[in-house]
């Protein structure tokens, strides 16, 4: 397994001039961005170092204070995305998730640009408050292991191959961040594999201990909290959320029966991983 493992991570992890000309990419947009006396905060796989190869996807928030109205957010962060863009010459586009965004591409990159606030403790404002939380803490832990990171884009390229990848509706599977929890959890792609491959329904992940009481995890309680949840995973930095709430049953049986498959035999089973 190792000798097949080390060789889909060359295929899979960005080289050196890939991720130097996305940061310098960054770089370019966040310096415009800084020009309207906002904070721009890099977020996402790119950020934390765990983004595969064909992974062009760019997340770059606008921090406001909190004191800014919701309205006015919305207004300014729509303003100056447009405006980045427009500067830079490039295309873009108005998304909408929590509240409307301005989506481009520039440099062969898909470069979001998302108002959010910026909060000095966990209050939701909006829902893409906790993001940046969640960037930090991921980073806080590569910076302590860094083989994580690696083991994340083995975790993440074998999701995408046996179709569990991505909390979007036309998926219902684990999103990056919850992938990237998975590993820091179990310490590596093996791990986790073998840890799935003795899940059971309503399974409970706590990594942090966050609904801890005595040193034993209440796992009625969490439970209770989070009703018909195939799958829960608290939020280390909000743990009144549900980092799993997205993965529908059947999509965690897959992976579950997925995991037992390839490690039973990896050499058959390396589609999923190449």
């Amino acid at each position: 397994m190792h000798v097949l493992l080390k060789s889909v991570l060359k295929k899979i992890k960005p080289t050196p001039e890939e991720q130097k000309l996305k940061h310098d990419t960054v770089d370019e947009i966040t310096d415009k961005i800084k020009k309207f006396d906002v904070n721009p905060i890099l977020v996402g796989s790119l950020a934390k170092n765990t983004n595969l190869r064909k992974d062009d996807d760019i997340d770059l928030f606008i921090g406001f204070q909190p004191e800014v109205e919701r309205k006015e957010l919305e207004e300014r962060g729509l303003e100056i995305g447009k405006k980045v863009f427009e500067d830079v010459g490039a295309d873009y586009e108005i998304d909408y998730a929590e509240h409307p965004y301005v989506k481009g591409i520039y440099k062969g990159q898909v470069i979001e640009i998302v108002p959010c606030y910026q909060i000095a403790k966990i209050k939701v404002m909006s829902a893409v408050d906790r993001t940046p939380y969640h960037t930090s803490y991921v980073r806080k832990k590569i910076r302590a292991d860094e083989k994580l990171g690696d083991e994340i884009r083995l975790l993440k390229q074998f999701m995408k191959g046996i179709e569990v990848y991505g909390a979007e509706a036309k998926v219902e599977g684990f999103s990056g961040y919850l992938s990237e929890l998975l590993v820091i959890r179990y310490g590596s792609f093996k791990g986790v594999l073998e840890a799935a491959s003795g899940w059971k329904f309503r399974e409970v992940i706590d990594g942090e201990g966050c609904w801890a009481e005595d040193g034993k995890a209440k796992g009625e309680l969490i439970r209770n909290f989070f009703p018909g949840s195939p799958l829960i995973v608290a939020d280390p930095v909000d743990k009144h959320r549900n980092v799993a709430a997205a993965v529908f049953k059947q999509k965690m049986a897959e992976f579950m029966v997925g995991a037992r498959q390839f490690l039973k035999n990896p050499d058959e089973y390396q589609g999923a991983v190449n």
